[in-house]
């Protein structure tokens, strides 16, 4: 039996996202935001402890802030601002990286770019409940 590779965090938020819902048969049809071919390969690829520490982090808020923290540093890591600190981002730049947050690859589809739109508009409330 070969070395399994350790689970990145894009593979723990996809994830995250299947432990979440129930298992239902794919529709005939295929909408942007299903499964690739490419990513149930990944994920067959696991180990059962592999398995386990993607439910367990799904249990854990602290583990879920981490996934989520480490996809999003990934996401601007590959997109035209990569270069632009956190602190100096647009708003602009904010909605474009939530809408790739919720849509992946499809994040110029209408729902990402919905959900983009809906972080930008709460965004004033988040800073101020911080505070």
């Amino acid at each position: 039996m070969g070395r399994q590779r350790a689970t990145t965090a894009p593979q723990l938020a996809l994830l995250q996202v299947a432990a979440r819902h129930p298992v239902m048969p794919l529709p005939r049809y295929r909408y942007p935001s299903d499964t690739s071919d490419l990513e149930w390969a990944l994920l067959e690829r696991l180990t059962d402890a592999q398995r386990d520490q993607v439910v367990g982090a799904v249990k854990d808020p602290t583990q879920n802030i981490f996934v989520a923290s480490e996809y999003l540093a990934q996401l601007k890591a590959e997109s035209g601002f990569a270069d632009v600190p956190p602190e100096q981002m647009t708003r602009e730049q904010m909605q474009e990286l939530a809408a790739r947050y919720n849509g992946g690859p499809y994040y110029q589809d209408p729902n990402a770019q919905a959900y983009g739109r809906g972080f930008d508009r709460k965004l004033d409330d988040a800073k101020e409940a911080l505070r």
